[in-house]
């Protein structure tokens, strides 16, 4: 069957162009991922009989996808495995005759009962990605237009049967993920934001001490520049393969929370700067700071032993010929400790 973009060839045109030139859309990215993996369908396209015909359908979700296959087929050096891959792809067929508007919701539903449910599970970023465009149709916001509305987010939650706390996280996190890979720095770097950072990119969103140093504006969803420039000094996103990033994994950011929340500030700043500055990991560094407090508390208790050990006259009080060991010595000595300690702590 043939699948149009449009309702005729102009309109298709216009469309291809607009993914081309508008880099929101990332079409050469799509292009790269298809050339590079495969077709991979995990994503339905969904199509209905253009003009009642029985061979001509128009897509109505996927357009993205079918443009850059249009694209790729037109590619004379394309490898001819993949060439035969998507030169047929399965589409999904809507058969209803209801108004557009209901069938978008329609497709929506399917949507989020196949990839955020328990039938076949998009990756966070899919569905992040899949949240993000089915708020702006509600709200007819664009990229810089957007406003978080715990309103929509409900209605989204109760659309895709999903907690009304993951779809604010997944807003939070492909927003996040989108402003950082957009930025000059990583964007003009040989590596690049890839959808697999999701998790890592997340993890930097959790944390008392993390949510002071990493900031997000709880309505817009985006980072100050300072906080764009401090995750990509701590994951370097921009590196090809993330060579020398001190925060390679989720857990790290746990570690580096505990050193933003560290009470002595002094010792604080110097950790940051060896994780930002020398690149240490902040687990290593978070680990040499756990052996000086507990090298502290060790000191504590000796000078707090030895306050007590002044005031046990021990030549004296114990007559060693009575005991008959040197470690029952001991013992006695330290329960009488004990009991001299309970008596200091009472005074």
């Amino acid at each position: 069957m043939d699948i149009f973009s449009a309702d005729d060839q102009n309109v298709q045109h216009d469309l291809e162009a607009t993914f081309v030139n508008d880099e929101s859309y990332r079409l050469q990215e799509l292009e790269d991922t298809i050339t590079a993996n495969g077709w991979c369908p995990v994503d339905l396209i969904f199509v209905r009989k253009h003009n009642g015909s029985g061979n001509k359908f128009v897509v109505l979700e996927g357009n993205r996808r079918v443009t850059a296959i249009r694209r790729l087929l037109r590619n004379v050096d394309l490898d001819p495995s993949l060439k035969k891959a998507i030169s047929k792809i399965e589409v999904m067929e809507i058969t209803d005759d209801i108004p557009e508007s209901e069938m978008h919701k329609k497709i929506s539903y399917l949507l989020g009962v196949r990839h955020h449910g328990a039938l076949k599970k998009w990756s966070p970023y899919a569905q992040a990605s899949n949240i993000f465009r089915i708020y702006k149709e509600r709200t007819e916001c664009d990229w810089d237009s957007f406003r978080w509305d715990a309103h929509v987010g409900r209605e989204i939650s109760n659309q895709l049967s999903i907690p009304e706390k993951q779809v604010y996280e997944r807003m939070q996190v492909y927003r996040l993920m989108r402003q950082v890979g957009d930025s000059e720095t990583v964007a003009g770097g040989p590596g690049g934001m890839k959808h697999h950072y999701y998790s890592v990119c997340g993890a930097a969103l959790k944390g008392k001490g993390l949510s002071d140093y990493i900031k997000q504006d709880s309505g817009t969803l985006l980072l100050d520049e300072e906080s764009v420039q401090k995750i990509e000094e701590l994951c370097h996103f921009s590196n090809e393969r993330r060579e020398g990033a001190p925060i390679k994994n989720p857990p790290e950011w746990s570690k580096f929370d505990r050193i933003l929340t560290d009470p002595d500030t002094s010792r604080r700043k110097e950790m940051i700067q060896e994780v930002v500055e020398k690149k240490r990991t902040p687990s290593d560094v978070w680990a040499k700071r756990q052996q000086e407090i507990l090298k502290l508390d060790w000191e504590k208790w000796l000078i707090h032993m030895q306050t007590i050990l002044k005031t046990a006259d021990i030549d004296t009080t114990y007559d060693v010929e009575e005991i008959q060991t040197p470690l029952k010595w001991l013992v006695h000595i330290i329960s009488e400790l004990d009991e001299r300690d309970n008596e200091l702590r009472h005074v």
